[in-house]
């Protein structure tokens, strides 16, 4: 069972014992407190348990003597005070006992020499006194693992004259590796993931042991995964792949009980993978290279599928069939055919397998009748669409466009009464739409030539491939009739934008901000729908070409951060739809065009080289302040060309000052992972022009502020990973730029307000599917944590 992480508060209820089946406890990281019940002691089944960083605050039971199957027990970070038990002297399989960081008094009892099979025993940081019993000092697991951890200053360690263990005194507050410093008790996350690292993982890893999440995918690591990584006991999620790693994977990976998530892909390692016959029952999701690793089902051939009841494996990967909920392998070049064994799935809402390389025919997915989201657009299947998706009455969303599937549009599918969003374009159907489907359609895609359709809804595709009807742009296929929103942006493109976007005649909102494009603006000046046009932040040069001003559409225009020269000219005078335009931070010069001066309410320039005679000028002077600033921890900031504000993994503390509201300029705010507390103000309802927030992985308390309806710039919201309760807002509906939403891992309750699902820019919803916090969500973008 694992609640790790889950915001639990109050006592652990004596029902517990009535669990008498129970193998595994996954308490860590909550707020749980007083004493174990002495219950605990009825579970004689259970062989790993995991109380760590809670608030308990009473002597530890006797009663776990009686867990005598017990082999992993970790207790560290909590406020226990007393002896330690003689009692857990009886836990003879007992490989790992942490119970560092507590306040624990008396002596080590001589009970534990009886624990033979020990590898790691770590007891620092306590108020221990007297000698390590030398029964202790002689296991041979410690010897060889250099893990007996006491605190020397108070206790008599080991003998360096006999065959024992010294302990290393108290570990260092912090460790400095892949370039940065780390506190070794604080660190939950790192998130290192396309950094540029190099070299081995060092053998310091092992002192972080509060990590939870470690993510360090798409570098150049070298060397072997280094043993101290079983010291990692709270780990629940590694990504590894994309690296150079070699050797084979240690054992002491079999400590980590708490995994769910291992992801080692993509490296040159070998051996057999250890998860089988080790006990990690939470693993939930593993992807090797199958066929260089000999892994869990024997099989050393990573293309090959293997299903073996509880679980099964697909492209290299293992999936759990009765937890697996959401499988999302978009855009990843697989080739081959659909496996049957998909199907084996049964707990699947969403499956998005959309522009791989897939071929042969759409197999028999019926089974899966818990599919809310069915994406195989893309590819390059043929055949029919089978009678059997007509089966699937819970899906919302149907996307079999851009393929070569034939024949006619099954009658089965009116069967689909809950779906809203079906795209069957650029296929060589025929037939008609089933009528039943219309009611509740609101995004239906045909190819209106071929395909009957009298759905009010209806959006038809009427143009061939071979006639222009799609482009391909950074290795993914636009529909050219139908593609209204192109967003990229922080994606670190590279080379120069393609003439081709020009082709994107039906974009309404082009945003490739914060790239690394080159060369010049091309001609865009067949976007006539164009409403939103972002390219700030990029490497390109050159002058703003004259035909931007033929764009007549636009309400917001984006060129700043970027070395364009020249005068702005006067074609941008035309542009009299025109509320938001930033040209600073660039080498351009002249005068704006006077003409636009009525309906901008935000302009910045460099006031120094623009001549700006618009009442709503604000002016980018670099090194200089405004004259109207606001301290936010330490530092000052100027509240009117303040646009980014990026303070992510600092350790910061305390509450989020109501002063935020002031800095009306921010674009972005992204404050994650760090320790803040409190309640999230209702002056962020202030920043108006605010386009992304970020405050994951906090302790932040209380409701979302229903003032967020306010910022209707907003394309990502995320709020995961805090403590905030109570319902979500209603006026978040009014976000109609929102695409991303990001709900999960805190405590809130009721649903997901439905008008939200009426947003055609969302493209992603997480909440917390499982008691007590679960939260409904009809949206068909929602998915569940």
């Amino acid at each position: 069972m694992d609640l790790a992480s889950n915001s639990l508060q109050g006592q652990i209820p004596s029902e517990i014992g009535l669990m008498t089946s129970l193998q595994r406890l996954l308490l860590y990281s909550n707020d749980l407190t007083g004493a174990l019940p002495t219950e605990f002691g009825l579970l004689t089944s259970m062989t790993h348990i995991s109380i760590s960083s809670n608030s308990f605050s009473r002597p530890l039971i006797t009663e776990i003597g009686r867990m005598t199957g017990l082999v992993f027990f970790t207790n560290s970070r909590n406020a226990m005070p007393g002896p330690i038990p003689s009692e857990l002297g009886l836990l003879t399989k007992l490989t790992a006992l942490y119970m560092y960081s507590n306040q624990f008094t008396g002596t080590i009892p001589a009970e534990l020499s009886a624990l033979t099979a020990l590898s790691f025993l770590e007891l620092q940081d306590n108020q221990l006194t007297g000698p390590v019993p030398a029964g202790v000092c002689s296991i041979s697991g410690l010897q060889a693992s250099g893990r007996l951890d006491v605190d020397c200053a108070e206790v008599t360690c080991c003998s360096d004259t006999t065959d024992s263990v010294d302990d290393p005194g108290p570990p260092p507050s912090t460790v400095t590796m892949f370039n940065r410093t780390w506190s070794t008790s604080n660190t939950t996350h790192m998130f290192l993931t396309n950094q540029n690292l190099t070299g081995t993982i060092p053998s310091e890893i092992g002192l972080v042991t509060s990590l939870e999440v470690w993510h360090a995918g798409e570098n150049a690591l070298s060397g072997t995964l280094p043993t101290e990584i079983g010291f990692l006991t709270e780990l629940r999620s590694v990504i590894l792949s994309g690296n150079l790693l070699t050797g084979t994977f240690p054992s002491e990976i079999g400590l980590l009980t708490a995994l769910s998530f291992l992801s080692v892909r993509n490296n040159l390692l070998t051996g057999t993978f250890p998860a089988c016959s080790l006990e990690l029952g939470a693993l939930g999701y593993i992807s090797l290279d199958c066929g260089a690793v000999v892994c869990c089902d024997g099989n050393g051939n990573g293309n090959e599928v293997i299903s073996s009841g509880d679980s099964v494996t697909l492209f290299g990967a293992v999936y759990d069939v009765s937890t697996t909920r959401d499988l999302d392998l978009g855009n990843e070049e697989i080739t081959g055919s659909l496996p049957a064994e998909i199907g084996d799935l049964t707990e699947l809402t969403r499956l998005d397998l959309y522009n791989n390389q897939f071929t042969g025919t759409i197999p028999d997915l019926s089974a899966l009748q818990e599919l809310t989201y069915l994406g195989l657009g893309g590819n390059m299947l043929t055949g029919m669409i089978p009678s059997t998706i007509g089966t699937l009455t819970k899906l919302t969303g149907l996307f079999l466009h851009l393929m070569m599937l034939t024949g006619s549009i099954p009658e089965e599918l009116g069967d689909l009464t809950s779906l809203s969003r079906l795209w069957l374009y650029d296929t060589e159907l025929t037939g008609s739409l089933p009528s039943s489907l219309c009611p509740g359609l609101t995004d239906v895609r045909v190819d209106c030539g071929e395909v009957s359709c009298t759905c009010s809804s209806c959006g038809c595709s009427t143009t061939g491939a071979s006639s222009g009807e799609s482009v391909t742009l950074f290795g993914t296929v636009y529909g050219v009739s139908t593609t209204r929103d192109l967003d990229l942006g922080n994606e670190e493109i590279t080379g120069t934008l393609p003439a081709e976007i020009g082709d994107l005649t039906a974009l309404t909102r082009l945003d490739l901000y914060n790239n690394q494009f080159t060369g010049t603006i091309p001609d865009l000046s067949a976007l006539q729908e164009l409403t939103y046009l972002g390219l700030g932040g990029n490497m390109l040069t050159g002058m703003i070409p004259s035909t931007i001003g033929t764009l007549t559409k636009l309400t917001g225009l984006f060129l700043h951060l970027m070395m364009l020269t020249g005068s702005i000219p006067e074609e941008l005078g035309d542009l009299t739809s025109l509320s938001r335009l930033w040209l600073y931070d660039t080498e351009l010069t002249g005068s704006l065009p006077s003409s636009l001066c009525p309906g901008l309410t935000d302009l910045r320039v460099d006031c120094g080289e623009v001549s700006c005679t618009c009442s709503s000028c604000g002016c980018s002077t670099t090194g200089t302040l405004s004259g109207q600033s606001v301290t936010l921890f330490g530092t000052e900031y100027d509240v009117s060309a303040t646009s980014r504000l990026s303070l992510n993994n600092q350790e910061i503390t305390g509450t989020l000052p109501a002063e935020i509201g002031e800095l009306t300029a921010l674009t972005l705010l992204a404050l994650y992972t760090n320790d803040f507390v409190g309640t999230i103000p209702s002056e962020v309802g202030l920043l108006t022009r605010l386009s992304h927030f970020n405050v994951e992985e906090n302790d932040f308390s209380g409701s979302i502020p229903s003032e967020f309806g306010l910022l209707t710039e907003l394309t990502y919201l995320g709020f995961n990973g805090n403590q905030l309760s109570g319902s979500i807002p209603g006026e978040v509906s009014s976000l109609t730029n929102l695409r991303s939403f990001f709900l999960d891992d805190n405590e809130f309750s009721g649903s997901v307000p439905s008008a939200l699902c009426a947003n055609p820019s969302l493209s992603v919803i997480r909440v917390d599917c499982v008691d007590p916090f679960a939260v409904a969500c009809s949206c068909s973008d929602c998915s569940c944590d």
